[in-house]
């Protein structure tokens, strides 16, 4: 290939001359495993919370069950727009993979077609030069 080796220039200059042998490194001893003993889990640190049986309830009124039943309602309506925007999304996307896809056929069908006018105008010469070939005797 006409390249001079030389340093970093990605060449090997053959055959490879190694230096030193795997058996000639000090052997070092393997450690062993630990065994691993299942360890037990801390105790949850005991806190206080509303879930807890032991913590005071606390008072509902009228107020704030239908203050709660608006947030219900206003994340319902979130939850519906949400998923209404990712059908969108999701239209969207296989509507750009189906053009994308159409757009890759109608290539191939132009390839394709210059493909076979190549070939039969190949052909259509090739009868050409027999056809003057046999004129010219």
């Amino acid at each position: 290939m006409g390249i001079e080796p030389k340093p970093n220039n990605g060449t090997l200059r053959l055959p490879l001359k190694p230096v030193g042998l795997h058996s000639d490194l000090p052997e070092e001893p393997t450690p062993l495993d630990k065994p691993s003993a299942p360890e037990k889990p801390s105790p949850p640190a005991k806190t206080t919370s509303p879930d807890d049986p032991t913590f005071p309830p606390k008072h509902t009124g009228p107020e704030e069950i239908s203050d709660q039943q608006e947030t219900a309602d206003e994340m319902a309506a979130e939850t519906e727009e949400q998923k209404e925007e990712a059908k969108e999304d999701m239209n969207r996307f296989w509507a750009y993979v189906k053009a994308k896809m159409n757009a890759a056929q109608e290539w191939a069908n132009k390839v394709i077609a210059s493909l076979k006018a190549n070939s039969k105008g190949k052909e259509e010469q090739k009868q050409g030069e027999s056809f003057d070939q046999g004129n010219t005797e």
